[in-house]
C-alpha cells in the first residue's frame, strides 16, 4: 500500500473512529458521505473492516449502503460467522483494519483472541489502526494477533477526550504516515531449520545431540542466506532438524521441517519442495529448479567380438535381405519361363536365379541369366541394390570390428524393471518428505513396482552392490554426480558407473519454507525470484558441485582437474586389426566349408543311389 492510499484509508477510518467515540448518531449521514468521497478517490477495492464494541445502530445502517466498496462493519455483538468472509479473497489489494476499544479488559481480550482465531496474523500487510486509551497501548499491541502486522498505528486518547464533542469538519485534513519499508531489518536474528541435502545446503554439526547449531559449509543456499544477511542487514541462528526431516503430513499435523514452520517455532526453513498440503501449512518461495533422480548402474557391457560380421545390420534387415534374395530369385526365374512358353528358347534353372541374386550381394562376377530385355532391367535394378546394401554393411563392419560394441544402457525405469534378476535402491538420506509422497501416491504402474522393490540404503553399500552387477541405484542427479566424480573416477576420466541421461521429475521445484503469516516472507520471495532470473542460482550449482569435487580429490589424493568425461580419442587413433575382431570371419568361413562338405556328401550319395 502507497503512502497515498494510506492516508486516504485513516481518514476514513479516523471519521468512522471519531464518530463511534463521540455517539454523533445525528451526524451518521454526513460522515457516511464523507467516506463514500474519499473511497472513489482512490482504490475501491482495499477492504475496510471497522470494529466497534459499542455499536451505534444509525451510523451502521448509513454504512451499509457503501458495502460493495468493501466497507465492512462489525459490532461487538456479531457473531463468529461474520468473520468467515472477514478479510476478503484473492482480488482483494489491500485490507485495513479499524479497532475500536473501550475501557473493558474483558471484552478487549475476546475481541483480540476473535481477531487471532480468524487469521489476522496470517495477513501481514493488512494496516492496523486501533483506538483506545493511552493505559492499553502495551498490552494490545504486544498481543498474538498482532504478532506479523507490519504497519499497527494506535491512537491513544485521554479518558477526558471520550467525553468531549469533537467537530467532524477537523478531520477532514488527517494526515498519518506510513512505516518504511522492510529494507533493513536491524540486526533481527533469525530462527532458521535445515537438513543437509548437498548441493543445496551442507553444514558441520557443532555437537553430536540432535537439534545441535550449525556451520554452513558451501553450498548453494549457504551462499543466498549470507547475501540476505548482507543486504538485510539481519543475524540467524541455524539448527539441524533432529530427525534430519522435511515432514510428512498426518491428519493436518506435519512432522520434521515443516511441523517447527507449522507451529511457528522457527521463521523459515532451508531448501524443501512444495506439496499441495505443504502449502496449506506454510508459506513457500521457489529458490531454484528441482533435480530429477536418475539411475546408477554399471556401464554397459561389450558384445561378443564374434558377432561383429551380423552386427552392422539389425536382425529385422536381415531377415528382409534373406527374403529379398528368395522373392527376387522366384520372380527373375517365373518372368524367364513366361518369356520362354510364349516365344521359345532355352530355359534358365532356379538356382541359376538364386546363385545369382547371391553372387552380386558378394560381388562375384557371375553370368547374367537373363535372355530377355525383361529379364535385363529387373537385373539392373538388382545390382543398383546390391551396391546400397553392400556400400552400407562394408562401411558399418569396419567400425563394429575396430570398436567393440556395448550392450543398451539403463536409461529409464521401464527398461529397469524389465532386466532379470535385477534390484534396485536409493539413498536413505534423501529418500523423506515429498519424495516418499511421490512413490506412495503414484499412479503409475512402473513407478508402483519401482516402490514394491526398492531398498533403502547408504550410497557407499549401494554403489559396492552395483559394482558387482544386476543393481541400480535410484537417486538425485547432484547428489550421486558428486559422490562418482569425487571416489570412483580416475585422472583421465574414467568410471565403471553409468548414470542414466533421462530421469523422473520427482519435485516440482526447490526452494524455501516460511512460516504462516511471516511478515518478512514477500521480502525473501522477490529476492529468490531476482537471485534465479539472473541466473546466479544455476551459476552458483555448477560452482559448488566443482568445488567440492576438487576438494574432495584432494582429500583422496586424486586429481583436481575437471571430473567430467573426458573423450581420450583424438579422432586420428588408429587400430589394428586382430585376430579377436576377424574371429567372426573364420567362424564363417568354417561355417560355409562344413556346409559346402555336406553338401558334396549327399550330392555324391544321390549320384551313388542312382
Amino acid at each position: 500500500m502507497d503512502v497515498a492510499t494510506f492516508r486516504i484509508l485513516t481518514r476514513c477510518a479516523l471519521l468512522v473512529t471519531i464518530a463511534f467515540t463521540t455517539g454523533i448518531d445525528g451526524d451518521a449521514e454526513q460522515i457516511s458521505e464523507m467516506v463514500r468521497e474519499l473511497l472513489e478517490l482512490h482504490h475501491s477495492r482495499c477492504r475496510l473492516i471497522f470494529f466497534n464494541l459499542t455499536p451505534h445502530m444509525e451510523l451502521i445502517s448509513s454504512f451499509n449502503r457503501w458495502k460493495n466498496n468493501g466497507v465492512v462493519i462489525l459490532s461487538g455483538t456479531s457473531s463468529n460467522n461474520s468473520y468467515q468472509m472477514l478479510w476478503g479473497d484473492n482480488s482483494t489489494t489491500c485490507r485495513m483494519l479499524l479497532l475500536h476499544l473501550n475501557n473493558n479488559d474483558t471484552i478487549t481480550n475476546s475481541t483480540l483472541r476473535l481477531l487471532e482465531d480468524n487469521g489476522l496474523w496470517k495477513l501481514p500487510d493488512a494496516e492496523v489502526l486501533i483506538l483506545g486509551l493511552k493505559s492499553e497501548v502495551e498490552a494490545v499491541l504486544l498481543h498474538r494477533c498482532f504478532r506479523n502486522t507490519i504497519h499497527a498505528t494506535y491512537f491513544g486518547l485521554h479518558s477526558e477526550m471520550l467525553e468531549a464533542p469533537t467537530s467532524i469538519q477537523t478531520f477532514r485534513s488527517t494526515k498519518v504516515s506510513t512505516k518504511s519499508q522492510l529494507d533493513n531489518l536491524q540486526g533481527y536474528k533469525f530462527k532458521v531449520v535445515t537438513v543437509s541435502y548437498f548441493p543445496y545446503i551442507d553444514y558441520v554439526n557443532h555437537h553430536n545431540e540432535p537439534g545441535t547449531t550449525v556451520t554452513l559449509k558451501d553450498s548453494i543456499d549457504a551462499r543466498l542466506i549470507h547475501s540476505f544477511a548482507n543486504k538485510l542487514n539481519f543475524t540467524f541462528e541455524i539448527r539441524e532438524e533432529p530427525k534430519r526431516s522435511w515432514g510428512l503430513e498426518r491428519n493436518g499435523i506435519f512432522s520434521g521441517m515443516m511441523g517447527q514452520l507449522q507451529r511457528e517455532e522457527v521463521d523459515f526453513c532451508t531448501e524443501a519442495a512444495p506439496t499441495p498440503e505443504r502449502l496449506i501449512a506454510i508459506e513457500y518461495a521457489r529458490g531454484y529448479p528441482s533435480d530429477i533422480m536418475v539411475i546408477t548402474s554399471l556401464k554397459p557391457s561389450l558384445l561378443p567380438q564374434h558377432l561383429a560380421l551380423v552386427r552392422p545390420f539389425s536382425g529385422e534387415v536381415w531377415g528382409g535381405l534373406m527374403v529379398s534374395v528368395v522373392i527376387w530369385s522366384i520372380t527373375l526365374w517365373m518372368l524367364q519361363l513366361v518369356w520362354i512358353w510364349r516365344m521359345g528358347g532355352s530355359s534358365i534353372q532356379f538356382n541359376a536365379a538364386f546363385l545369382y541374386s547371391w553372387g552380386a550381394l558378394l560381388e562375384q562376377s557371375i553370368p547374367d541369366p537373363s535372355s530377355n530385355n525383361f529379364g535385363k532391367m529387373l537385373v539392373g535394378w538388382w545390382l543398383v541394390f546390391c551396391l546400397i546394401f553392400t556400400t552400407g554393411f562394408r562401411s558399418s563392419l569396419i567400425a563394429h570390428l575396430t570398436v567393440q560394441g556395448s550392450s543398451p544402457p539403463l536409461e529409464t525405469l521401464d527398461i529397469m524393471v524389465m532386466q532379470d534378476d535385477w534390484k534396485w535402491g536409493t539413498e536413505e538420506r534423501l529418500y523423506k518428505g515429498a519424495v516418499i509422497e511421490y512413490f506412495v501416491k503414484h499412479t503409475d504402474p512402473v513407478i508402483r513396482q519401482v516402490h514394491d522393490g526398492l531398498e533403502v540404503l547408504g550410497a557407499t553399500d549401494a554403489l559396492e552392490k552395483v559394482r558387482s552387477g544386476g543393481y541400480s541405484f535410484i537417486c538425485f542427479r547432484n547428489y550421486i554426480y558428486v559422490i562418482v566424480a569425487s571416489l570412483y573416477t580416475d585422472t583421465r576420466g574414467y568410471s565403471p558407473f553409468f548414470v542414466s541421461n533421462k530421469g523422473i521429475s520427482v519435485l516440482a521445484n526447490l526452494g524455501w519454507g516460511f512460516r504462516k503469516g511471516a511478515p518478512f516472507y514477500s521480502l525473501f520471495m522477490n529476492l529468490l525470484n531476482h537471485m534465479e532470473e539472473a541466473g546466479l542460482t544455476s551459476y552458483w550449482t555448477k560452482d559448488v558441485v566443482a568445488r567440492r569435487i576438487k576438494e574432495n580429490r584432494a582429500i583422496y589424493n586424486q586429481s583436481s582437474q575437471d571430473t567430467s568425461n573426458v573423450d581420450l580419442s583424438d579422432g586420428r587413433i588408429e587400430v589394428a586389426l586382430r585376430l579377436k575382431h576377424l574371429q567372426g570371419a573364420y567362424y564363417l568361413l568354417f561355417m560355409g566349408s562344413v556346409i559346402a562338405f555336406m553338401t558334396l556328401m549327399i550330392e555324391n550319395f544321390s549320384q551313388f543311389s542312382s
